[in-house]
């Protein structure tokens, strides 16, 4: 897997907002899964993290004001692979396997266990009233 670099000359969002991923990382050095898993989701060239809401409407102490969460950036990019299933089972097991890596990464930044699990189970059951109750709703 390769990784975009900062451009050092350019201040715009996308890169700053990158940047400010890296630096979160090396900040608090999560294990090596998690790091990779987070920049898969920032370095996926078939998704653009950019138009995710990265959970900013809950945003997180530990990310600075107007920055994605980084862990719910990769969460919002499990949810986007969910989209693409075939089946709402092969959905619903890309989901669970998202809520929890959701899980560990927040854990990871230090988030607590408790608001860790609301979060998750918040998310979760948004999800599938919205999706599975809609899909059901469809036929």
């Amino acid at each position: 897997m390769t990784h975009r670099e900062p451009v050092a000359t350019s201040l715009d969002n996308e890169t700053c907002e990158y940047t400010r991923m890296l630096l979160a990382l090396a900040l608090y050095d999560p294990p090596d899964e998690i790091k990779n898993d987070i920049r898969e989701a920032y370095d996926a060239k078939d998704w653009r993290w950019q138009e995710c809401d990265g959970c900013t409407l809950v945003s997180e102490l530990h990310s600075p004001p107007g920055t994605k969460f980084w862990p719910c950036v990769r969460h919002d990019y499990d949810c986007w692979r969910s989209t693409m299933a075939p089946t709402i089972k092969e959905a619903d097991k890309i989901r669970t396997e998202g809520d929890k890596r959701f899980y560990r990464t927040q854990r990871a930044f230090g988030v607590s266990r408790t608001r860790a699990a609301w979060r998750v189970a918040g998310v979760r059951a948004a999800w599938w009233l919205w999706y599975r109750g809609f899909w059901r709703l469809r036929g």
